[in-house]
């Protein structure tokens, strides 16, 4: 008797693992990528890949999150969604660390010439400059969130915080009701309800799992 329950516990745990696994195995192929030391490397292949995890939220198979490395974002934004990009801005990246968001991007400094508080900023710009903002999401309705911006600098030089509002507003996004000054908000990929920062990856929530 004794013998057949250890081999039930012994069969039930393995059960388990496996369960978790399954449940967990985006989290598990990267953290195996950094143990076996390779980086994973910006891609055609590497967003056709990313852009396959995505689409599996919106299939009805049970998966209710997607988590995405920061070179998968960046696979999907050279290879997948540049083209949703503004015509003066180029050269996107993308980092992820501490639950933030780091975006950067060339963009034309003409763009800022009209926000009063940055005319004399301007002036001692080149016609592009290098944007780098750090954030967090924020939960929206009707397929877009929310990216509140804590830091902005421009060519390398960090910015006083009072001057991210006249900034964003330069861009498409600003001045949502449902939003502080310092936020944008997003158009989400189809089938994506929301989108978070956890650790270093971005995790991808489907419409499929219900809201609390």
């Amino acid at each position: 008797m004794g013998g057949c329950i250890g081999r039930f516990l012994l069969l039930a745990l393995v059960l388990g693992a496996g369960v978790l696994a399954w449940q967990h195995r985006d989290r598990l192929m990267t953290t195996l990528d950094d143990l076996r030391g390779r980086e994973l490397e910006v891609s055609p292949e590497l967003a056709a890949v990313a852009d396959s995890k995505l689409a599996t939220l919106s299939v009805g198979d049970g998966v209710r999150r997607v988590a995405l490395t920061a070179p998968e974002l960046q696979s999907l934004i050279e290879y997948r969604w540049g083209g949703l990009l503004p015509p003066d801005v180029s050269e996107p990246r993308v980092d992820l660390g501490k639950g933030r968001v780091i975006l950067e991007a060339t963009v034309a400094t003409a763009r800022f010439g009209r926000v009063s508080e940055l005319r004399e900023i301007v002036g001692f710009l080149p016609d592009t400059t290098t944007l780098r903002a750090a954030g967090s999401f924020i939960p929206l309705d009707d397929g877009r969130v929310g990216l509140e911006v804590h830091d902005l600098s421009a060519a390398g030089i960090p910015l006083p915080r009072q001057l991210i509002p006249p900034i964003l507003a330069r861009f498409p996004g600003s001045g949502e009701q449902d939003l502080p000054p310092n936020a944008l908000a997003i158009p989400l990929p189809p089938g994506i309800r929301t989108i978070f920062v956890s650790g270093d990856t971005m995790v991808f929530v489907g419409n499929l799992e219900q809201p609390y």
